[in-house]
């Protein structure tokens, strides 16, 4: 007769295998809600929000942003903004590959401030944002390898019936390249050919567009992208950065979207997940967001 430990007291002959480890699901979500949730009350352990020295992150200015001698992240977000600020964030999309040890996901939340203006009145505003990226599972253990924020624009905001400061002649020239190179140039060509042609297996896939209700997953995801792709996008600048050991690759693109009958163009900011499919590489993961800088 065995004898087993069962909540502190010996038990003959009960197997207990203690409490049921989380899915790989749960805790990808567990670590994405920790990180919205913990930005905007400057959470101090840059750990508790799964960024790690070694995370990718991508601030919604496009720039990479850096944990600091601190251990802090958060301080990249908001600065000395005198505000009350809150993440409510939604159900994640989070996709995981037949390994098993390597994910994609988009997450979006609300952001609700409330502050002062310098003539005392006060300010409530709401907007919508999305965290995406890649996790990777090392040691039993999931990772943030990626996290990428964007905020949303209303395609009233974004485009208006004079053209403003923000906005651009239509380029020509050839696009900036940055990081990995051949990736970088072979992901330019998917502007001219259209995405939907590199699109990686339909059940993986997750696209959201600028607007806070652009967002599909699965097949729904590529009627859209194809709509995209007639939109005559154009990028700018592209940097591409592999991960997990070369299975996938984060792509970050300056690009411009034509405003019909001006002659000019606004800009948009694209995060794209990639992952390898032979000797090709396919896109499972589309975030366009404002250009926040």
């Amino acid at each position: 007769m065995r004898a087993l430990v069962l909540g502190g007291m010996f038990a003959a002959g009960v197997a207990y295998a203690g409490p049921k480890p989380a899915s790989p699901r749960a805790a990808i979500e567990a670590i994405l809600r920790a990180n919205i949730a913990g930005l905007p009350k400057f959470e101090r352990d840059a750990q508790k929000l799964g960024i790690e020295p070694s995370t990718i992150a991508y601030l919604t200015t496009g720039t990479r942003a850096t944990v600091d001698d601190n251990g802090t992240f958060s301080d990249n977000f908001y600065g000395d903004w005198q505000a009350t600020i809150e993440h409510k964030p939604a159900t994640p999309t989070i996709v995981i590959d037949a390994s098993g040890e390597l994910a994609w996901f988009q997450a979006p939340y609300t952001i609700a401030a409330d502050s002062q203006n310098p003539d005392g009145k006060r300010d409530v505003l709401s907007w919508v944002a999305r965290l995406g990226g890649i996790a990777v599972r090392k040691d039993g253990v999931w990772h943030l390898a990626v996290a990428a924020y964007s905020y949303t624009i209303s395609d009233r905001e974004l485009f208006a019936t004079e053209p403003r400061g923000d906005w651009d002649k239509v380029a020509t020239v050839e696009p900036e390249l940055h990081g990995d190179a051949a990736l970088a140039k072979a992901f330019a060509g998917w502007f001219a050919s259209g995405f939907a042609a590199h699109a990686g297996p339909a059940a993986q896939l997750v696209a959201s567009g600028s607007s806070p209700g652009e967002f599909r997953t699965g097949a729904g995801a590529l009627p859209l992208v194809k709509s995209w792709d007639g939109l005559g996008l154009y990028p700018l600048a592209i940097e591409a950065t592999q991960v997990a050991g070369g299975k996938a690759a984060i792509v970050r693109a300056d690009v411009q979207i034509p405003v019909k009958k001006t002659g000019h163009a606004a800009r948009l900011e694209l995060f794209a997940v990639v992952v390898r499919d032979g000797g090709d590489w396919r896109w499972v993961s589309l975030q366009y967001g404002k250009r926040d800088y």
